[in-house]
């Protein structure tokens, strides 16, 4: 038995995540909902339904506990590691996805029901981040064929300020070009004509400018959570070519942002 959780309440986007054999499931409940996940309200019996239903398309998660066997692996040295603690190989039909001393993701694109394996303190208070990385990856392969991409960063009034994985703590958003909208932790957002990519830069003052088309079509592929050993897909690709078509991108001042946080800070602190 275990918790089933289902990626935000839409359903047009039918992901779940069943978590299993985690002692803390509080901690696992606080990095998932920041990832979107909320608890399942259907039954297991209708969900099983829709994964033996050929006609549905959806994505089914096991996460649990990584044997001794899994474990070892997870945490042994690979020649991969030199390149950071993420990796993608090859396994047949299926690939796998490493994120070293913390998890291990059986994945196929073909496959509804793909198993993450992670170790004993991935939920850790100390490891939130690295676990937001690992599900937010997850993610960026399960919305890809539904053509919608993440990116690392945060969402703002007007916009969604870019960053990478570690500056953004792990945490992602996603755009859906089709409906014009961005899926976040909090829900969704649409994307409105004052919609904005931000760029922050710490080296720029009192102003912004705007990128090309193709400069903002360079960052976006750099900053995307999506990832593979054979770089981005041709579908990824074409889906960030149409958003750096339609879409704007400005490049801001970090320290507007530094100020408008302190500012924050201050006011929920009186």
């Amino acid at each position: 038995m275990g918790s089933v959780y289902k990626f935000t309440q839409s359903e047009k986007y039918p992901i779940y995540l069943k978590l299993e054999d985690f002692e803390d499931e509080k901690l696992a409940k606080d990095i998932l909902f920041s990832c979107g996940f909320i608890p399942f309200q259907g039954k297991e019996e209708d969900l099983q339904k829709l994964l033996d239903n050929p006609k549905e398309s959806c994505k089914y998660i096991k996460l649990k506990a990584a044997s001794f066997k899994i474990a070892a692996q997870i945490g042994s040295t690979s020649s991969v590691d030199q390149y950071g603690a993420e990796s993608i190989s090859p396994r047949g039909s299926f690939k796998i996805y490493r994120y070293a001393g913390m998890s291990m993701l059986i994945y196929a694109s073909t496959s509804k029901e793909w198993e993450l394996a992670a170790m004993p303190h991935f939920f850790a208070e100390s490891n939130a981040a690295i676990a937001r990385v690992v599900i937010n990856r997850i993610l960026s392969w399960a919305l890809a064929p539904m053509g919608i991409v993440g990116f690392w960063g945060e969402v703002i009034k007007d916009g969604l300020v870019i960053r990478n994985a570690r500056e953004a703590h792990g945490e992602a958003c996603f755009v859906d070009l089709r409906r014009m909208m961005i899926i976040h932790a909090q829900g969704e957002s649409p994307i409105k004509s004052s919609f904005n990519f931000v760029r922050p830069d710490r080296t720029l003052k009192d102003r912004m400018i705007t990128m090309r088309a193709e400069e903002l079509f360079s960052f976006l592929c750099s900053k995307t959570t999506y990832f593979d050993f054979q770089g981005l897909s041709v579908a990824v690709r074409q889906i960030l070519q149409q958003m750096s078509r339609v879409l704007i991108g400005i490049v801001y001042p970090e320290e507007k942002f530094i100020s408008a946080r302190s500012q924050e800070t201050r006011a929920a602190q009186q």
